[in-house]
């Protein structure tokens, strides 16, 4: 998504609070030509450098016109064109009486699940090679919430699990919502009986990250007036939005403008989670409250290769692992939150070790897979489990990984040893010797 002419009102900023070109440049992850054309309006900024603006110039988002940059790029709906919102009314007038007549085949049904999602895609300008767009009245039987829903490619595959822009409505045909949320299978999976809490944790987080809602999006809660499961994480999984009452709705100018506002935010929320993957990112709000720490959780979530130093020049580097015999399992993100609990977030190599107090004001500590994940062919149970997993403080992890052999080997003794027990309980049974080996230590 591109968004024109905001060049001379970054140009402004820079000038209004005396920062030279360079330095500003620097802090958007821009050379100084590039900064210099955009505010000469010849070249177009994209969302990642708009979002970077924002992050920087906080108070300044309070007065930008995000709603000018989307008429000034677009051609403006003109008032007496309402063919998009005649579909919307066409859905809440009609289906509450659609639920009543067959399933199978009904006109309603390709409305939503196709009409209106490829129709709100092309009057936003938006390119289905990047957003999938589809909606659902149920599967074999009407949905209490039939629903619209459009995801980012890269970054969400389905409504089950990650981000996504939603229309929900509501099934007596009074109004629907427009709404920011997030899957909800993800959450069960992972939470069990505490997925909804989880889900709101993350929910509240990222309405203080979000730099780029509009005041008609700031809906804080919506209610969808069912009492059922369904509706309760859809509740619990609105990030920012806004309702629709079916008897005193916008003018269609205005109704196409929150959308393409919504998707704004939504790429915003793509490059907050910057390319690191959907489990790592919800880990690290999860446990630290912060996105400092997702690189971390990302590392020691999915990082299959091993570390080894060059003896002789000290480099680090990465060995890729072959492809295994069977599938990695699925990674469980409370097996490292329930081990760091079991050491009472105190390093295990030695709980003399100072840290720091992290924002879920437990004393950070790191957790390290002790028989390394990749290893996972080798044992029939899985080595997933808090059993191989010991908290380090920082300094030990790096150790651990990046030390000399012999430090190495030293902590790999201690934390084996402490371990051993556990680990043959949930049946992974291995020696120190075959330990070393794992870590791509010889000994003499």
């Amino acid at each position: 998504m591109e968004i024109p002419n905001i060049g001379p009102i970054i140009k402004s900023y820079r000038d209004n609070h005396n920062i030279k070109q360079v330095d500003l440049a620097k802090q958007l992850d821009l050379n100084v030509p590039a900064l210099s054309k955009i505010e000469s309006g010849k070249q177009k900024a994209d969302s990642t450098v708009l979002i970077k603006f924002l992050n920087i110039s906080k108070e300044f988002n309070k007065v930008f016109d995000f709603t000018s940059i989307f008429s000034e790029q677009d051609e403006p709906v003109p008032k007496n064109k309402t063919e998009l919102l005649d579909m919307f009314f066409n859905v809440c007038e009609n289906y509450p009486n659609a639920v009543k007549e067959t399933f199978t085949k009904h006109k309603i049904g390709n409305v939503i699940r196709n009409e209106l999602p490829q129709k709100l895609l092309e009057s936003a300008n938006l390119s289905p090679e990047e957003y999938k767009a589809y909606g659902s009245v149920g599967k074999g039987a009407w949905a209490k919430i039939p629903w619209i829903s459009f995801m980012l490619r890269n970054i969400t595959e389905s409504t089950q699990k990650g981000f996504f822009v939603t229309y929900l409505f509501k099934n007596n045909g009074k109004g629907f919502y427009l709404s920011l949320n997030q899957g909800y299978v993800y959450y069960q999976e992972q939470f069990n009986s505490e997925a909804k809490e989880k889900m709101q944790e993350v929910t509240d987080y990222l309405k203080n990250e979000l730099r780029t809602i509009n005041l008609r999006l700031n809906l804080e809660e919506i209610d969808l007036e069912l009492d059922s499961p369904l509706a309760a994480s859809y509740e619990k999984g609105h990030i920012i939005g806004t309702y629709y009452d079916i008897s005193n709705m916008p003018d269609e100018e205005s109704f196409l403008n929150d959308f393409k506002m919504i998707m704004l935010a939504y790429s915003e929320l793509e490059g907050i989670m910057n390319g690191f993957a959907y489990e790592s990112f919800i880990e690290s709000i999860l446990n630290y409250k912060s996105l400092d720490h997702v690189a971390y959780v990302e590392q020691e979530m999915y990082q299959p290769d091993i570390i080894v130093q060059n003896k002789e020049t000290g480099d680090t580097n990465f060995i890729e692992v072959k492809s295994p015999k069977k599938a990695m399992p699925r990674r469980n993100v409370l097996a490292v939150r329930e081990a760091l609990k079991n050491a009472e977030y105190q390093c295990e190599f030695d709980p003399g070790h100072f840290t720091f107090i992290a924002n879920n004001g437990k004393p950070y500590v790191e957790g390290h897979h002790l028989i390394p994940i990749r290893e996972y062919n080798r044992f029939d149970n899985n080595i997933d489990n808090p059993s191989n997993i010991v908290a380090l403080c920082p300094n030990c992890h790096r150790a651990l990984e990046l030390g000399p052999k012999e430090l190495k080997e030293k902590m790999l003794r201690k934390l084996f040893y402490n371990k051993i027990e556990s680990l043959e309980q949930q049946g992974m049974e291995i020696t120190f010797s075959e330990l070393l080996e794992m870590y791509n230590i010889k000994r003499d």
